[in-house]
């Protein structure tokens, strides 16, 4: 899937035409969230009509295109659609790739703390 055809679904979505250029920031900053979140090394989009292959349409689809139309929407000044809308969704597609890390990224764009596991105990979560 390419950056211009995940600005036409979120655009789609969102209601708006914003561009290419514009999404493209919204979609880095998505990745540069999952890289921070999952301790991976997934590259950011850089050319807009190449078929961005580090995560499958499925992880685009529902990790990056909320992402990208929340941001569309705030942007545009819509708070309330953003937050009860978009954001949710793509919470929703954040959680579901944190437990399917594993499969949804190669090992090639595993960053050193990727296999670290949260263990909740008494005194709270502990890295291992």
């Amino acid at each position: 899937m390419t950056l211009t055809e995940i600005t036409q679904i979120a655009n789609d979505f969102a209601d708006e035409q914003v561009t290419v250029a514009v999404t493209k920031g919204f979609a880095n900053e998505c990745i540069a969230n999952i890289n921070a979140q999952l301790s991976a090394k997934l590259p950011m989009f850089d050319a807009v009509d190449t078929d961005y292959t580090a995560l499958s349409e499925v992880w685009l689809r529902s990790v990056v295109i909320p992402y990208v139309s929340y941001a569309i929407k705030l942007n545009d000044g819509s708070l309330n659609e953003a937050d009860t809308t978009f954001i949710q969704r793509y919470n929703i597609g954040m959680s579901v790739l944190k437990k399917n890390k594993k499969a949804a990224i190669a090992e090639e764009y595993r960053d050193s703390g990727f296999s670290k596991v949260i263990v909740i105990g008494t005194f709270g979560p502990t890295w291992y």
